[in-house]
């Protein structure tokens, strides 16, 4: 999602630097992970995934040389198409799985 939406909003369009950027970002929430194990700190996995989230915009205008003012709307994009091809996944593993 990183690279194919890179054009719309003037980034370039890299896959590797788009590889890296989800890879980088999210490793904070997969770390922060481990404090599910206790239900008493699922807030410090919390705060881990919103970290995530704001490694990913501010790696973004770096990896994906994307315009400073663009940077907002690029990342709300990636992170709504990726939540939007999960649920598609989702309702389509669903139907496979009562056949």
């Amino acid at each position: 999602m990183i690279n194919a939406l890179a054009p719309s909003f003037g980034a370039k369009q890299d896959m590797p630097q788009a590889i890296k950027l989800s890879a980088y970002s999210m490793t904070a929430a997969w770390v922060a992970g481990i404090f599910y194990l206790l239900p008493a700190l699922w807030i410090l996995a919390l705060v881990g995934s919103i970290y995530s989230l704001y490694l990913f915009y501010v790696g973004l205008p770096i990896l994906m040389k994307s315009p400073e003012d663009k940077t907002p709307a690029y990342a709300i994009s990636v992170i709504v198409a990726c939540i939007v091809v999960y649920f598609i996944i989702g309702a389509v593993t669903s139907r496979m799985a009562y056949m």
